[in-house]
């Protein structure tokens, strides 16, 4: 299992490996332990939390939609976007949703890389550059 959050203690840890960030691969796996995913992890565990305490599971049932609901979290999204463009060209569509999930995490990164341009720009200057080498 992933890094646990440092805050989470006793009987929250088997929750957290319920509904916990999930790797989808040897490459988001590595991801998930390295610093910027237990970023990624806290960041998913306090919404988790927040959908925890909003409405908690009272059957096994409200169990699995609720998991179903965590897998749908922008932490998921980009460990799966992350993992899929290490195995593959994205398409423009999840290159545009990957850039803007990693400008909203990790903001500081993303300007010190991208500067000001904004994740539409920089899809938008790719598919350029795609359409000059046909």
């Amino acid at each position: 299992m992933p890094s646990v959050p440092k805050n989470v203690k006793g009987a929250e840890v088997k929750i957290l490996e319920v509904f916990r960030l999930r790797p989808l691969g040897e490459w988001s796996k590595d991801f998930l332990n390295g610093k910027a995913g237990k970023m990624l992890t806290e960041s998913h565990w306090a919404q988790v939390k927040q959908m925890l305490k909003a409405k908690p599971p009272k059957s096994k049932k409200d169990a699995e939609e609720l998991l179903k609901k965590t897998m749908q979290l922008p932490e998921q999204k980009f460990v799966a976007l992350f993992e899929a463009s290490l195995q593959g060209p994205l398409t423009h569509e999840a290159f545009r949703e990957y850039m803007e999930l990693f400008k909203k995490f990790w903001p500081q990164a993303y300007k010190g890389v991208f500067d000001s341009r904004t994740p539409g720009q920089i899809t938008n200057a790719c598919i350029k550059q795609e359409a000059k080498l046909k």
